[in-house]
C-alpha cells in the first residue's frame, strides 16, 4: 500500500508495484488482493488530488453510472472467464510473461 501512496501521489512506481508484489511468490489470491489494495491506494491518491486542485474535470452523474457498469461488467467477466479457470502455476508463467511484455515495451517507449 506504499507503493500505491508513492504511486498516486507521484505517479512514478506503478510497474515497480507489479513487479514488488510478483517477487513475494504469494499464492494468485494473495497477489491479486495486494495488488488490489496497493491499486486502491493510488486510485484513492489520485482522486483525492482531483479534489484538492479543483481541476476542470467534470463528469456528469449519467457517464459516472455508464462507467461503472463497464467497470462491473468487465470485472465479472475476468473473474468468471478468466481468473477462475487459471491455476496457482499457470498464474505465475502467465504474471511473468506480462512483467517481461510490460518490461520491453517500457525499454521501447524510452528509445
Amino acid at each position: 500500500m506504499a507503493m500505491g501512496l508513492v504511486h498516486g501521489v507521484s505517479n512514478l512506481g506503478g510497474s515497480l508495484l507489479t513487479v514488488m508484489v510478483y517477487s513475494k511468490k504469494y499464492s494468485k489470491n494473495k497477489t491479486r488482493v495486494t495488488t488490489a489494495a496497493s491499486y486502491a491506494t493510488f486510485a484513492l491518491c489520485q482522486l483525492a488530488t482531483l479534489f484538492v486542485m479543483d481541476s476542470e474535470f467534470t463528469v456528469s452523474f449519467a457517464d459516472k453510472v455508464s462507467f461503472i457498469q463497464v467497470a462491473v461488467v468487465m470485472f465479472l467477466l475476468t473473474e468468471e472467464i478468466l481468473y477462475s479457470g487459471i491455476d496457482n502455476a499457470k498464474y505465475r508463467k502467465i504474471f511473468a510473461a506480462f512483467l517481461f511484455a510490460s518490461g520491453i515495451l517500457l525499454m521501447i517507449k524510452s528509445l
